[in-house]
């Protein structure tokens, strides 16, 4: 059944006593405990697969589990070789990667159906998609007519980045010799 309580803690802080209320549900059968209950794979680059991060699945209640689907959606992938039937406290992992298409923030679910109550059992996914996007303007310089041996007038080009990560600029050249070209990049 139902259970509840109050966890207090009484300090010298002014606002002492803190409390934390506790409850939880008493059931007989099969119960699969997944730790932890979230991951955040922080930022990731666009088209990158993440580092893994896994998630333990055990059953701690009494009886076998038999687990019918693990899955992720959204940019998050897993895989796993968790048995068909987990028996009183034995575990598995499951190993789940971000990988976004696009740049922005992402939330995902892991979500285990099995045959214990409350299924199907989820933890959530959060990730965020960074990219880098070079814009140059203007698109194209015409100089015109100019007398040979002679210096044209200096035109500006904008390097913008306009995406939502750092852009490690390695060199800025042109690629014919009468284009001189000097930056502060």
């Amino acid at each position: 059944g139902t259970s509840s309580a109050t966890l207090t803690v009484t300090s010298n802080d002014p606002s002492s006593p803190s409390e934390v209320f506790l409850f939880g549900n008493g059931i007989t059968g099969p119960d699969l405990d997944i730790s932890p209950p979230l991951h955040d794979f922080g930022n990731t680059a666009v088209g990158n697969v993440s580092e893994q991060q896994d998630f333990t699945l055990m059953n701690t209640g009494e009886g076998d589990l038999t687990l019918s689907s693990i899955t992720v959606n959204s940019d998050f992938e897993q895989s796993n070789e968790c048995p068909a039937v987990l028996v009183e406290e034995e575990t598995c992992v499951v190993e789940t990667t971000f990988v976004p298409a696009a740049a922005g923030n992402f939330f995902g679910i892991l979500s285990i159906v099995d045959d214990a109550e409350g299924s199907p059992q989820k933890v959530s996914l959060i990730g965020y998609g960074t990219s880098s996007d070079i814009t140059l303007l203007p698109a194209s310089i015409n100089f015109g007519d100019q007398t040979l041996g002679r210096p044209s007038l200096a035109h500006d080009v904008r390097l913008l980045n306009s995406g939502n990560d750092t852009i490690t600029i390695d060199s800025i050249a042109s690629s014919v010799s009468a284009f001189a070209q000097t930056n502060d990049c």
